[in-house]
């Protein structure tokens, strides 16, 4: 009995030990149970990023296209620019840093991430379990955009981009270049940008509230266009004009431009967000190609993002050849002069400015600038042509600011007409009388004056001249002396074989003269009629230089049969006036009117005889009919 308790206890034991290790094993959890591969990670030198959602576009739309404009709506609270919403994953700024002190799942770490004993740390230098690996320091350049501002003269709209494509794109549509506005952080309190499809006008904001009433009212959300900065950042201010139709609003940050605007009309609605405080970013150099200020132009944008003007570009600022901007940034195409450089130049259609193959200092002598042959004078350091008086090797010479190439002929200057010669373009040198063919094909006479005082450059004196105690007449647009013809400086004066002048005798004679210059006439020939003094004046030249030829008396009509006034033309001839037998050499006026002889005498000339024809002198009326048909004739 003994032995049967005793394999009784025994098997006692036995279950009541089978039963602890059950009620063990039940309270142990199951790890191997858990699924370790189902988290969406990327693990990449022991930082575990995840894959964000890509959100919506920042860059909004690259066309940009003005026209009439629908009433946005007041603006809501722009003082206050609101919190991007929590919610929309595409608004925040992806690489979150997970948080410290969470080792993961060991499942996801990465073999070898424990070291050997030898390769541990020294112990003042532990490394804290779950430390967040320090984020690489990004530069300004890296964290920051240029902000391009551009304004279209149709619609009075501002627009505003972070993206230099888009810029570029709308400026060579058509809109004005205005360069760098601000620069704004790639991260931070976002910008929203919409657009008006009914108007063509776009509108920038921070506030959801004002964002959600314009897409409620038909813009267009076109995302975030940029960002703002924080209150240590540069204010940028809002205005809205109440009378505009599309472009209502302005951003800038010039509280000059503000004030301006406030007062000329615009409401001050104060701060509209904030740019950063620091400069702006480099940017590649380019072309504009653009008719945003009337003809199309190119331009060429700095690496400060300004249109370059007023000065010569090099090659090595991108162009690739030398350019000149004129003081409005419009690259010289054709010629060019500029007056404070006192030099001309010269570019093909793109701009390429033309110099002398050599590239050095000197003549350059072609005709593939300006259709014939012309002789230009190079200067290397400007790459353009003299212009202006120059000397080269002791002669002188006048560029033509017009042209850049030298003076070969006459030029009128200050009242003065430079002689060139007809080859070399050497000036006329000295003072006094001058007595040449090589300028007019004839000999003729000039009168030689410095062209300033104590100046080594000479030209023709025009007007009055006082010489040996007479007078003579430089043509103002000849430069030589009047020989044997009327002239009028301030009176008539009838200037002999050698240009001395004498003042005219007949007051008649000179208000003759003085009418004519006003006249004009399809031939050389100009006949002027004064029927109350009955004189006759036959001029030679042409409109506006017209010199008395003949001068004489004659017949017009009587108290009762008047000669008629007004400008009418020569007209046909006849030997002989009907029914008047002794009316010769006839040359028609106008109707029954007619230039012809006396009828007996010359003693009846500068008298009012005649029945409205105008009686000449037997010779006078003969050679009245080798006036060229159709010549003016006025009679008054």
């Amino acid at each position: 009995m003994s032995k049967v308790r005793s394999l009784g206890r025994v098997w006692i034991v036995i279950a009541a030990t089978v039963l602890a290790c059950m009620l063990a094993m039940a309270a142990t959890p199951a790890y191997a149970a858990e699924d370790a591969g189902t988290t969406d990670t990327t693990v990449s030198d022991g930082t575990v990023t995840t894959d964000p959602d890509d959100g919506e576009d920042v860059t909004g739309p690259d066309d940009v296209t003005p026209g009439d404009t629908d009433d946005p709506g007041e603006p809501t609270d722009p003082d206050t620019p609101a919190a991007p919403d929590d919610g929309d994953q595409a608004d925040e700024p992806a690489g979150d840093t997970p948080d410290e002190g969470d080792d993961g799942d060991q499942a996801d770490k990465p073999a070898g991430d424990t070291p050997d004993d030898q390769d541990k740390p020294d112990q003042d230098t532990p490394e804290t379990p779950g430390e967040t690996p320090e984020e690489p320091e990004v530069s300004y350049e890296d964290s920051h955009a240029n902000m391009y501002r551009l304004y279209n003269p149709n619609s009075g709209e501002h627009f505003y981009t972070m993206s230099l494509y888009e810029a570029t794109s709308v400026a060579s549509a058509g809109w004005q270049w205005e360069g760098i506005g601000w620069v704004a952080p790639t991260a931070g309190n976002p910008v929203y940008r919409l657009y008006s499809p009914n108007a063509g006008d776009h509108h920038y904001t921070t506030s959801d509230a004002e964002r959600a009433h314009l897409i409620s009212v038909g813009w267009n959300d076109e995302g975030i266009g940029w960002y703002s900065d924080g209150e240590d950042g540069v204010v940028v201010l809002r205005q809205y004009n109440p009378n505009a139709i599309a472009g209502a609003h302005n951003f800038t940050t010039s509280w000059v431009e503000n004030d301006h605007l406030v007062g000329v009309g615009w409401n001050h609605e104060g701060l509209a967000w904030y740019a950063t405080n620091g400069p702006s970013l480099e940017i590649n150099a380019q072309w504009l190609i653009t008719n945003a200020w009337g003809s199309l132009e190119r331009y060429w944008i700095g690496a400060d993002g300004n249109i370059v003007k007023g000065r010569l570009i090099d090659p090595d600022e991108g162009t690739g050849y030398h350019a000149y901007a004129t003081d409005d940034g419009a690259i010289v195409r054709g010629k060019y002069y500029a007056p404070e450089l006192d030099c001309v130049y010269v570019a093909d259609q793109e701009g390429r400015l033309v110099s002398k193959p050599d590239g050095q200092d000197g003549w350059y002598v072609t005709d593939s600038i300006d259709g014939g042959m012309q002789r230009y004078y190079y200067l290397a350091d400007l790459h353009a042509m003299d212009a202006g008086f120059f000397t080269v090797d002791g002669v002188n010479y006048y560029g033509l600011a017009a042209e850049g190439y030298v003076l070969r002929g006459k030029y009128s200057w200050g009242g003065i007409v430079l002689l060139g010669n007809l080859e070399s373009g050497e000036l006329a040198t000295g003072q006094g009388w001058l007595v040449t063919d090589i300028y007019d094909g004839g000999t003729q006479r000039y009168w030689l004056i410095a062209t300033w005082e104590n100046s080594p450059y000479s030209g023709a004196q025009t007007g009055l001249i006082y010489v040996d105690g007479g007078k003579y007449y430089g043509d103002p647009k000849q430069g030589y002396i009047d020989r044997n013809k009327y002239v009028y400086a301030d009176r008539w004066y009838k200037a002999n074989n050698d240009g001395w002048l004498t003042e005219s005798e007949s007051p008649e004679e000179g208000d003759m003269m003085l009418r004519a210059q006003g006249m004009r006439s399809p031939t050389d020939f100009l006949i002027l009629v004064d029927t109350d003094k009955c004189r006759v004046g036959i001029f030679r030249g042409g409109n506006d230089n017209w010199n008395l030829d003949r001068f004489e008396p004659c017949v017009c009509g009587a108290p009762w049969s008047p000669t008629i006034t007004g400008t009418y033309s020569t007209g046909y001839h006849l030997p002989v006036l009907p029914d008047w037998s002794n009316a010769l050499y006839c040359t028609n006026i106008t109707g029954g009117y007619f230039f012809h002889s006396v009828l007996s005498s010359t003693d009846e000339l500068g008298q009012h005889l005649s029945h409205g024809c105008i009686r000449l002198d037997w010779p006078f009326a003969q050679y009245m009919q080798t006036v060229p048909y159709g010549s003016t004739v006025h009679l008054y």
